[in-house]
């Protein structure tokens, strides 16, 4: 595993170097120019601070930034006094994975630097699953199907009348979260704004009680306690079966 440390001006720079006009989310740099004069220029003296750094090890993991088969978008909050943002991204190629983890911004309306990193697909995972702060898997578990959400529970009499599946899952996630966010995982390079073949999960971590995968999908609502394990699993789980389908995709065109 190789890492390097970048501004946020530096790697932008060096993806529109490589005609990309966008970020990958959530990375991000903060523009600051007086005009478009200006952020070409401030865009070519970070290319050549950039210049002498570059080497084969570094081409290869801005080239599988910027052309993955796969990619991996993680994007959460921690809900403390300063409200840090997390932020990472992955792209995976065949045999090699390569990473990009933001600094929080260090004030509004400035972007945090960043640590790339060339490695293989498993540690790029780990790496991603570094970005959460730890915490503890919680407690309990919910699944409710949305088509069942009002149907009222059987209930003999008595004071106890038993919650509808609705108002367990609204009582559920309704409680103080202490961080929370989500991992997207999708086919090819991020060109435009399309979603076909997206998988992901969010997670959340509620106060008192741990964090948990949080799954909804056009039938209900799902979650579950997540540790790291289980985090790394998941994340995992969605990238192999994102390039599987792209594979099929790819073998059927």
């Amino acid at each position: 595993m190789i890492h390097w440390r970048l501004t946020s001006l530096q790697y932008e720079a060096a993806f529109f170097a490589m005609e990309r006009d966008r970020l990958p989310y959530p990375t991000w740099n903060a523009l600051r120019a007086d005009s478009d004069a200006d952020l070409g220029r401030q865009r070519r003296e970070a290319i050549d601070t950039l210049l002498p750094r570059v080497d084969d090890d570094l081409a290869r993991l801005l080239h599988t930034l910027a052309e993955p088969q796969v990619r991996v978008h993680v994007h959460g909050r921690i809900d403390d006094e300063q409200g840090a943002q997390l932020r990472g991204y992955a792209g995976f190629g065949s045999s090699v994975a390569a990473v990009a983890i933001q600094d929080p911004d260090p004030q509004p309306g400035a972007s945090g630097e960043l640590t790339v990193s060339l490695c293989s697909p498993r540690q790029a995972i780990l790496l991603l699953a570094r970005i959460l702060p730890e915490e503890r898997p919680g407690r309990h578990e919910i699944a409710a199907l949305k088509s069942e959400l009002d149907i009222e529970p059987d209930w003999v009499g008595g004071w106890n009348r038993p919650p509808t599946p609705r108002a367990r899952v609204e009582s559920f996630f309704s409680r103080p979260r202490t961080g929370w966010g989500e991992v997207l995982c999708y086919p090819g390079p991020f060109l435009d704004n399309r979603t076909h073949g997206v998988q992901g999960f969010l997670w959340m971590d509620f106060l008192r009680d741990g964090r948990y995968y949080i799954r909804e999908d056009d039938s209900g609502y799902t979650a579950t306690p997540m540790g790291h394990d289980q985090f790394v699993d998941h994340v995992d789980s969605i990238v192999w079966r994102v390039r599987e389908l792209g594979a099929k995709s790819a073998s059927v065109t």
